[in-house]
């Protein structure tokens, strides 16, 4: 049996009659009907859409192979980036809200003053809430390396903020910058310490640095937010920082 299909008046059959049927042209869709907030949509079969359960924060979509995915925490000892800080004109890298980990990382690289300062050292402070960063309570100690294998110590418990790099002779904008990874635990406890491993190569003045320095908060605060900043806060920075929430 040979069936003739014609343009847009519509099929021929092979006992003479017409199917006449209207032209459409495909448009885009906007929306998706029976959605919320934080689903996603699926196929259940063919020409059949549904949408999954809303996930929460620090869960990974995960297949069933043909049957509904689902959101599912990550198994013990995985480290999920959170995001990653790019510096701009602000003189921030700010992360809040922190809730769904005991421990994080962070790997920050090439990080520079974008203007000339005094106060050039990366720092970190941390919050206990969305904006209200601790002013007190940072002990800290640990070796700076440089110049020619000189060495200094840094014990410190009156400042505002965990020195992270740059305690010597600063982070300047000549050179790579400041480098490095920090571990923290106890978040969301009455704990909170860190251990930080950095490194600062600069060219103007010539200057090799290698930073190890670790710290503390010495009152009871539950901590849910980080920020990076120099010690100058009005200095905007350049380069990246990732945080990374681990789940062991």
């Amino acid at each position: 049996m040979t069936s003739i299909v014609g343009g847009t008046s519509g099929f021929t059959f092979p006992d003479g009659t017409t199917q006449t049927t209207a032209a459409t042209t495909p448009t885009s869709v906007a929306n998706l009907s029976g959605g919320s907030a934080g689903k996603i949509p699926f196929q259940t079969g063919a020409n059949t859409t549904s949408f999954t359960a809303a996930g929460t924060t620090g869960q990974v979509l995960t297949s069933t192979g043909t049957g509904t995915p689902t959101w599912t925490t990550p198994s013990s000892g995985a480290m999920i980036l959170i995001s990653t800080k790019t510096g701009d004109s602000s003189s921030t890298m700010e992360w809040t809200g922190l809730s769904s980990y005991s421990s994080y990382v962070i790997i920050f690289r090439n990080i520079q003053p974008q203007s000339s300062s005094s106060g050039n050292q990366l720092c970190m402070a941390v919050g206990t809430g969305s904006t209200t960063y601790l002013s007190s309570g940072y002990a800290q100690a640990g070796m700076l390396v440089y110049a020619n294998n000189t060495y200094t110590g840094l014990n410190s418990s009156g400042l505002p903020y965990f020195l992270i790099c740059g305690a010597h002779a600063g982070i300047n904008s000549n050179g790579t910058g400041g480098s490095g990874i920090i571990t923290m635990s106890g978040f969301n406890s009455n704990y909170f310490s860190h251990q930080t491993n950095s490194f600062i190569q600069s060219t103007s003045p010539t200057l090799l640095e290698t930073d190890n320095v670790s710290g503390a908060i010495t009152s009871s605060n539950t901590t849910t937010a980080i920020k990076l900043q120099f010690a100058d806060a009005s200095v905007p920075a350049s380069g990246t920082a990732s945080l990374y929430g681990i789940t062991s």
